[in-house]
């Protein structure tokens, strides 16, 4: 594989381990530059004091770790079109102090889950925040990125579409998750070849649906999610993000599934290698990867 490919595979590091040793460690034993930050020892980072966070920057810088991207809550699980702004902006604000402390400009964010409104009244509602998060990112110089996830603008590439383009701005982009879409009932690669051209940074999860509706998460190329077409969809329209492994098959946050850290790292560094093995079958060594 192409060295350059190589420097931009990364994780989201909590799915490895619990502490940031252990997220460290299995970012070094992978062999990855680019590490995506969630939480530490539980804790978003987002919310974590300044000593905490040079603590965190100086460990990562150490081990030769550079941060690609900061995964918020805004907008995410349990925050509402009805849910106080302020907790978003609030939120946002740290976030932007975060990013220009590990020096990356992509910020994780999620379009806010509907309370009983009408669709229209749900639109104007989730849009009209958006529309402000994205002003306080312009004057900090940060991206916030869309994922395909929950929320108003997750519904479909439609609502993406009408998202970017309502609120045309260059801090606005999107986070493309190969998993999401089965999760949601959704076509992964109708939904990726409509928003490919948007997309700055990718999500690797794969996943099948079972006859009863549940979703069983996979290692990469193991289930239904056509990883390796979405990734060529986005290589056709010149894609030079990362990818960051979110595996899903021994922690997932937000469905309480929290499996013991020696699962949780063995998980990571065996999905780690798959995927990079799925690159290295797919991927053409003549493809200009900058």
């Amino acid at each position: 594989m192409e060295s350059n490919l190589v420097k931009k595979l990364c994780g989201i590091a909590d799915e490895a381990g619990l502490s940031l040793e252990a997220q460290i460690e299995a970012h070094r034993q992978l062999g990855w530059e680019l590490i995506e930050l969630r939480t530490v020892d539980g804790a978003r980072v987002v919310d974590m004091t300044r000593d905490e966070l040079n603590s965190i920057k100086s460990a990562l810088r150490l081990n030769g770790l550079q941060v690609v991207a900061i995964d918020t809550g805004i907008g995410g699980w349990g925050r509402t079109v009805a849910t106080p702004f302020n907790l978003d902006t609030d939120e946002l604000q740290r976030a932007i102090e975060c990013a220009h402390l590990f020096q990356t400009r992509f910020l994780r964010i999620m379009s806010f889950a509907n309370d009983g409104f009408a669709a229209d009244v749900w639109r104007g509602k989730a849009l009209e925040r958006i529309a402000a998060l994205v002003e306080m990112a312009r004057a900090a110089d940060v991206v916030l990125l869309h994922e395909n996830c929950q929320g108003w603008a997750s519904q479909g590439p439609e609502q993406s579409l009408e998202m970017l383009q309502q609120i045309a701005s260059p801090h606005l982009r999107l986070l493309f998750d190969t998993g999401n879409p089965i999760a949601y009932g959704q076509n992964a690669l109708s939904f990726v070849h409509a928003v490919a051209k948007w997309v700055r940074h990718v999500h690797i999860k794969d996943a099948v649906r079972l006859p009863g509706g549940e979703v069983e998460y996979t290692m990469p190329g193991g289930g239904q999610t056509h990883v390796a077409l979405c990734l060529d969809a986005l290589f056709r329209w010149g894609y030079q993000g990362a990818f960051s492994i979110e595996p899903h098959c021994a922690y997932v946050p937000h469905l309480g599934v929290v499996g013991d850290e020696s699962t949780r790292r063995n998980v990571y560094r065996s999905y780690g290698e798959s995927f990079r093995a799925l690159l290295e079958q797919f991927v053409s060594p003549l493809r200009n990867f900058a």
